[in-house]
């Protein structure tokens, strides 16, 4: 029945309802939470299954994207192993990732489809820099081979954006 609702519901979604989420506080530890997004941006709501989310606040998804040509979910591995997956920038189909490395680090990856191919784009590195009392980000450009710094501040704020 789940199963057939997700089937019906997957690509009737527009741009301006991109995500819907399932929590349920009683289940939640126990079996976990499940979010549809359109992480592959075809507009077909996509499933993330929470497979992991441990102390550090770090969370795995077992993801799955809606095969309109065949009608199902099928997993996708590349994304599944991405931590913190989410929605980044829909006008440039981007997704980032978060991953916590401690009290006063963090970063995070920005993956774009091009060509239908799932490419990291970005890097992005946040550290408590105590000197100057502020987090310093750092964001770099993956261009092929090649890594380029594009911005580098200091904020009070410990999140990077856009």
């Amino acid at each position: 029945v789940a199963t057939h609702f997700l089937k019906c519901i997957s690509c009737s979604i527009t741009p301006q309802t991109p995500r819907y989420d399932y929590y349920n506080e009683e289940k939640a530890e126990e079996d976990g939470v499940v979010e549809l997004l359109d992480l592959n941006f075809d507009g077909c709501l996509d499933i993330l299954w929470e497979e992991n989310s441990g102390a550090s606040g770090n969370t795995t998804y077992a993801t799955f994207l809606f095969n309109q040509s065949i009608g199902a979910f099928q997993v996708s591995e590349p994304l599944s192993e991405i931590s913190g997956l989410d929605i980044f920038d829909v006008k440039k189909k981007c997704l980032s990732s978060y991953l916590h490395i401690g009290s006063e680090e963090a970063g995070g990856e920005v993956y774009c489809w091009v060509k239908g191919k799932l490419v990291q784009t970005e890097v992005i590195y946040t550290k408590f820099n105590r000197r100057k009392d502020c987090f310093l980000h750092k964001r770099y450009l993956l261009q092929g081979r090649k890594t380029k710094l594009t911005s580098r501040k200091c904020t009070r704020e410990s999140n990077w954006s856009r």
